[in-house]
């Protein structure tokens, strides 16, 4: 008679203070989307909360950004497609016909509130790329309707 004795060794968990429990594909979503959501809409009211001379300068600060990163030999309507972007929902103008000296952007349309805020706020940005608006030196300079012009000089 022979005996056979087979061991099978147990799978321990490591002690915790919370059981170990599987979580599935379902709950992993219940949980993701609305935190997703959550950020998204954060971010969005960060957005919206900001003045437009805010908005203006970001968008500058972002263009200026995206010219230092094109190559000298960028044709204008390359440096154009890829800095208009950066403007959509206002209206705009990008003028890369100076690159890659400089590039010039045009708000259109701006109220006399945003052409004070946007002259305060984004007059000169300086960096590895200067921002510089030409002209509205003072307040009474903005009008009710303005065009404002601001050079990227790569």
């Amino acid at each position: 008679m022979s005996i056979t004795i087979s061991f099978h060794q147990k799978t321990r968990r490591p002690a915790g203070l919370l059981p170990s429990r599987n979580i599935d594909l379902g709950q992993w979503l219940g949980i993701g989307l609305p935190a997703v959501a959550l950020a998204i809409g954060a971010q969005q009211l960060v957005l919206a909360m900001q003045s437009p001379g805010q908005a203006i300068r970001s968008n500058l600060r972002d263009a200026a950004a995206e010219a230092r990163t094109l190559p000298m030999t960028a044709s204008p309507a390359e440096v154009q497609q890829a800095i208009e972007p950066y403007f959509a929902g206002r209206t705009a103008t990008v003028d890369a016909r100076g690159f890659p000296t400089q590039v010039s952007v045009i708000q259109h349309g701006l109220d006399r509130s945003s052409c004070m805020d946007a002259a305060a706020l984004t007059r000169r940005l300086e960096g590895r790329v200067v921002v510089e608006l030409i002209g509205y030196r003072t307040a009474e300079q903005c009008a009710e309707n303005n065009d404002m012009t601001w050079r990227i000089m790569p």
